[in-house]
Parts: C-alpha cells; structure tokens; sequence
C-alpha cells in the first residue's frame, strides 16, 4: 500500500490518501469537526439532550475507488473535544494544504468574472482574468526541506510524520506539507489565492445519530475532493429514531434547536470564518427554516448582494455572507416553502439549489403523514404561485433519472453517486448556477433540470 499523509507513532491518522498495490483500490482519509448537544441517540430527541453543545473533530476514512469496504467509511474521534469553533478549527488539517495553482476555472456571472480558488484584491479586479505561467519555481525558500525517502519528521508536531514519494517534501513551520520544488504554477494578475476559511454546515435529517451523520458527510467530502479553505462541519441536532417522525418535526422548531444554532452560527464568526455554505439533507432543511426565521440569528447575516452590482449591501465587516443554500432531497411542504421560507433564504442568499426525485419513496410516506406536497419530489418548475407565471430564483435540479449508487428508497445518493458529488462541488467551490453546469445538466424548462445521463440498460451493442 502507497500512502501519503499524517502519522501519529507509527499509525496513519489523517488526513492521508492511500491506494493497494494490485487492486487499485483508492481511500481518502478526511477530518471533519462536529457541534451537537446530543449525548446519546435516543428513541425520543428530548432524551438525547446533554446540558451544552459539544465541539469535537474526527478522521474518516473514506473509499474512493475500486472497491468499497463496507465497514467504511471508518472513524477516529480526535481528544479533545472543545467549547467553541475556535479550538477545532486548528484540527481541521487538509492533505492539499499549500498546495500550487495547477489549472484555473473562470466563470461569469452578473457581478463579474468569479474564479474558483481564487479572489479579487479589488472590485476592478472582477472584469479581468491575466493569467500567468511560472515555470520552475523554486519553492524551498519556503520551509525547511524534508527527508528523502519512505518518511520526515515534521517540525513542530511531535511523534507524527509525514510519507513522502519520490520528491523532497517541503515544511512550512507548522508541519504543513509546501509545495514541492520546481513546479509549474499560475497566477492571475489582480487575484489572490483563496485562503480564508468557509464553512460548509451539513444538517442531517431524522433518524440518524451523530457518527452515522458525521460519515455521510466525510464521504461527500473525500469522493469530492474539496480544496483545503473549504472547513466542513456537521450540527447535529436531536433527531430520535424511526418511530419518532412526528417528534423530530417538533425538535426542527423547539427553542432549543434554534438556541444551540444561533450559538454554533455565532461560534463560526468568532472564529474568523465569514462565509457560510448551507448543505441539508431530508428534514434537514426544516431545521435550516425554523433558524432563519429568527430574527437574532439573521443579524449575524449580510444582505445578499444585488445581482446587478458587484459589490454586496454595506454593514458591519462581522457580518456573515451566506455563499449556497443547496436542499437535498428536502422534506418539506413545497406550499410552506414556496410561499415563506423563500423569501426568507433569497433575502439572505441568491444561489439556491434543490435536488429533487419524484420517485423518492421516504418522501412519498413524508407527504401522506403530513398530508402535503414535498417540495423534494418536485417534478416541474418551481414557481412564485400557483399560475405559473413566473419562476423563482432558485435551481430544481431532477434526480430521478439517476441509476448509480442509488438505494430502492431513493432518498440519500448525493455523497456516493459521482455525478451528484461533483454537481455539489462546482455549487459549493466553484459557485455555478445550474445553467452554468452545461457538461453535467440539461434545462427543460423554467428554473428545472435535469442531469444528462445514459440509462445503464444503454450499452455499446444499441447505440
């Protein structure tokens, strides 16, 4: 086995990359931090609540090509737990950290060109992209140069190591793996690399304790490949078990959900993070509702900017943008939705994203106990009423098409199914909309698409 990554005495702690001679089989190992109150998964989410919330970081070992091992992904909860973003945020290392610009995507969009990885040292900076080839770089100004071989101590972290191939692996101070010497690199006049933190907050839905959340995530994360600015966290809020559904829809709205939000939202900007990235799956989204809707969390939120100017609604420079809400197979009234929580969510974001399967059968049984449409098994555009007139800002993408990775249920394929994992990403990283995807989805009609896929009964003898 070939691996490169973080040892502690000896054993591979993550993150770490590693591939089996022979097989071919490829794992990413990915660490990932967690608030939750929970302290137990319980059949009712009032009984798993613990006095405060907890703030903790776990590796997870994920596969990621060849074969799957089904006891993956597999997780290593790191000591200790902390009491505020603040103290995991260090914990969160990254394999790519430092790592060169090798290839550059640029996009455009209404308020000018937005480049993935990399931002505007000025507002000028948006109507122009010079790109730049640096051949040969030296980079062993950087750092202290490593040991050549199977292993190198790294500077200031004791007992853990790093695996190195067949090039010099550089250092920075704090054991940070730099790039290697001599590289091919490229820059942009006028932009800069993005280095400060954003956050991407995963809310789960019901039934699910805090690990099972945690590796659903990790696995999105290391299929994904996100670069190192990018902090996942999930908040896990009570969700009790099967038989609990009617109680998990009161947890998505009790105070105390609300409450414990607001601290973990408030908790991200104290520590320097002012870039949030929404992500929600099933009755995830409700939680994500109920908290907007308050008034003191909205606060700590910036106005999203106009889309017919660059720059966003002036305010305090604590304010939080909201880069992408993106709704996974949302259980949720479209009704609801549609006519109030929209408006809320667009005030604060205008890149919206709905995946939606009308063939999901966890949400066919959510809309005959709630006795109303699911927004997630939406199969047309979604309008503002119910004429059709006019289309809202948001992107319905159709799932139901989708044949890999997907369960009877239909209900949880965005971290396994590649298609949905890379979709995520250009959302997340890149900052496409929908109709800028055009390798990946097709427009048929308003605000609705749907992936371009081949249905697997196609193969080489029809066509």
């Amino acid at each position: 086995e070939s691996l490169e990554g973080y040892w502690d005495d000896g054993i591979p702690v993550g993150p770490f990359e590693s591939c089996e001679m022979g097989t071919g089989n490829t794992f990413r190992s990915v660490r990932v931090a967690y608030c939750t109150a929970r302290a137990a998964w319980a059949c009712l989410p009032d009984a798993e609540l613990g006095d405060k919330l907890r703030y903790g970081v776990a590796c997870f070992e994920c596969s990621i090509a060849g074969s799957f091992y089904a006891s993956f992904p597999r997780v290593e909860w790191l000591d200790p737990e902390g009491e505020s973003v603040q103290d995991v945020l260090p914990m969160l290392l990254h394999l790519d950290e430092n790592q060169p610009s090798t290839s550059i995507i640029v996009t455009a969009t209404p308020e000018g060109l937005y480049i993935a990885d990399h931002q505007p040292e000025s507002d000028a900076s948006r109507d122009s992209a010079v790109i730049r080839v640096h051949r040969d770089v030296d980079t062993t100004a950087n750092g202290s140069r490593g040991i050549m071989g199977e292993e190198a101590v790294i500077g200031s972290l004791p007992d853990i190591n790093a695996v190195v191939g067949d090039t010099d692996l550089i250092l920075d101070s704090m054991g940070v793996p730099l790039p290697s010497p001599h590289l091919t690199q490229l820059s942009i006049d006028g932009w800069r690399t993005r280095t400060a933190p954003e956050a991407v907050v995963f809310l789960h839905g019901y039934n699910i304790p805090l690990e099972w959340s945690m590796k659903k995530f990790a696995q999105l994360i290391a299929a994904g490949r996100f670069p190192s600015f990018i902090k996942p966290f999930v908040f896990s809020w009570p969700t009790g078990k099967v038989f609990s559904y009617f109680c998990a829809l009161d947890a998505t709205k009790n105070e105390r959900t609300i409450a414990d939000f607001t601290e973990f939202v408030i908790s991200l900007r104290d520590a320097g993070i002012r870039k949030l990235h929404f992500l929600t799956h099933s009755m995830g989204v409700r939680v994500l509702c109920s908290v907007l809707e308050s008034a003191e969390l909205r606060k700590v939120f910036r106005v999203a900017a106009n889309r017919a100017t660059s720059t966003p609604q002036a305010g305090p420079v604590d304010l939080m943008d909201i880069r992408t809400i993106t709704l996974c197979n949302p259980d949720y009234s479209l009704k609801e939705f549609r006519d109030r929580h929209y408006r809320i969510m667009h005030r604060l974001c205008h890149h919206i994203n709905i995946y939606v399967d009308k063939l999901d059968n966890a949400l066919w049984y959510s809309e005959i106990f709630t006795r109303s449409k699911s927004l997630g098994r939406l199969n047309r555009p979604l309008y503002a009423g119910i004429s059709g007139a006019r289309c809202l800002d948001v992107d319905v993408v159709d799932s139901s098409g989708l044949q890999d990775n997907m369960h009877t249920v239909r209900h949880s394929a965005f971290n396994v199914n590649r298609v949905m994992v890379r979709d995520i990403y250009e959302i997340i990283v890149e900052g496409k909309r929908a109709h800028q995807r055009v390798g990946r989805l097709a427009r048929k009609r308003g605000n609705f698409f749907t992936f371009m896929n081949t249905p697997s009964a196609v193969t080489g003898s029809i066509v």
